[in-house]
């Protein structure tokens, strides 16, 4: 029997999911648009290489959050009438790099935000951090649809 960690997760559709295969971040983006970021920590072994975490080897904490309606806009006409529509799988792309950057692409505009951890790694990264928002590092609007959009390499 395995004792599973719970994340804080708010209510609402989760419209995407996406990890990054070697920093192990994880992001969640809701029909709301906001994305919520869940970083891995190593738990402290005993002596003997036993773990003293019921978890397993990693402990999942709070990273960064980001609400995109903040930052995307979506015309629905060619007046310029901006409409807040909720955020669908089929018309939002998200991706991670390596140096912990998130992409973030809806119907015409890209975003990309710093989501970082901050702090030293250790012990206290366990209690549950406290809610912060991501830094916005660049963004800009293209004329068509961007269908598929991803961040490769360092993010640099």
């Amino acid at each position: 029997r395995v004792t599973l960690q719970t994340l804080d997760v708010p209510d609402g559709v989760v419209v995407r999911l996406f990890s990054h295969p070697g920093t192990g971040l994880v992001v969640a983006m809701f029909a709301n648009g906001e994305c919520r970021t869940y970083f891995p920590r190593p738990t402290p072994a005993q002596p003997g290489n036993v773990l003293s975490a019921p978890f397993g080897r990693f402990r999942w904490i709070n990273g960064a959050t980001v609400k995109c309606q903040e930052y995307v806009v979506c015309s629905s006409s060619s007046s310029g009438n901006e409409e807040k529509k909720p955020f669908r799988d089929d018309n939002v792309q998200i991706s991670t790099s390596k140096d912990h950057k998130l992409l973030v692409a809806y119907q015409n505009q890209v975003c990309v935000f710093d989501v970082a951890p901050r702090g030293a790694a250790g012990e206290e990264d366990f209690v549950l951090e406290a809610k912060r928002s991501a830094d916005l590092v660049w963004t800009t609007q293209v004329d068509g649809i961007i269908r598929h959009a991803r961040l490769s390499g360092d993010g640099r």
